[in-house]
């Protein structure tokens, strides 16, 4: 299929591409993803598809974005809303500042770990974050963080705490919660934690903090069923090749925990050293 300059192409399979593009920020010439990418081409293409696709006029990229990858940031924090495109804003800064980590601490809809989970890898030259190798994780055992909140703080500062050592840029992918008291505090406490230079919004400027308005790019919407056959294929994804054990109950030892935890407070100010 021959594709003109100056459009863009979304595919969702397997595409190999000739001549000059750019896929999320990085120039590619064959990827394979279960999500809808943008390809924009710089000249006149040829693109093979095996899978869907949409053809748009432009590029599907807003120019904020493109701002923010020229700024200066060393850990940029992402807010938005569900359906905002914040993951596909944190592959394309990864990919157009010539890679950098990125913790996924959208337990819902888990890219780089499974669901339920936190994660952080790097990211360079990628399609989707789903393509990003964990280097490590946190289990919440939970796809939304309401009535988890503790717990998830937990994983955040743990992650957090190695994270924060290595050299390199750094995004940090949120949930999708955003509205009432509750998501505004858990928000507050991972902002607290993380000291970002910047916060990359799709909502305005929703707490004193130094603040870069983004626009929402070309998002297709996904309903639950969508979101519950993403969240299936990831949990096969990381199950596969795992084994079953048996164990005999009368030769482990249990040990229950219930009311054995720290504060969370003091936990997290024991990770931070303050």
């Amino acid at each position: 299929m021959k594709v003109p300059k100056g459009k863009t192409v979304l595919v969702k399979g397997v595409a190999s591409i000739k001549g000059e593009c750019e896929v999320l920020g990085a120039r590619l010439n064959f990827f394979e993803c279960e999500k809808f990418v943008p390809v924009f081409c710089i000249e006149d293409c040829e693109i093979e598809i095996n899978g869907e696709f949409r053809i748009l006029d432009g590029s599907t990229i807003p120019e904020s974005w493109k701002k923010l990858a020229k700024m200066d940031w060393e850990t940029v924090f992402l807010y938005g809303g569900v359906d905002s495109g914040k993951s596909t804003l944190a592959a394309y800064l990864a990919n157009k500042v010539g890679g950098a980590y990125v913790l996924d601490l959208d337990i819902g809809q888990a890219d780089i770990a499974n669901p339920g989970a936190m994660g952080y890898g790097f990211a360079k030259d990628v399609v989707s974050l789903s393509k990003v190798s964990m280097i490590n994780g946190f289990f919440v055992g939970s796809i939304t963080p309401q009535g988890r909140e503790a717990k998830c703080l937990q994983g955040v500062a743990r992650l957090w705490k190695e994270l924060r050592r290595l050299d390199g840029r750094k995004i940090v992918d949120t949930t999708g919660w955003v509205k009432g008291r509750g998501a505004k505090e858990y928000k507050l406490a991972k902002l607290e934690i993380i000291e970002p230079d910047l916060i990359a919004s799709f909502e305005g400027k929703p707490f004193d903090w130094k603040t870069f308005e983004v626009e929402k790019g070309y998002v297709i919407r996904r309903d639950k069923i969508d979101r519950a056959k993403a969240r299936f294929e990831s949990y096969q994804k990381f199950l596969r090749g795992a084994r079953i054990l048996e164990l005999e109950r009368d030769r482990i030892n249990l040990k229950p925990d219930l009311f054995r935890g720290k504060d969370v407070t003091q936990f997290i100010e024991s990770v931070l050293g303050v």
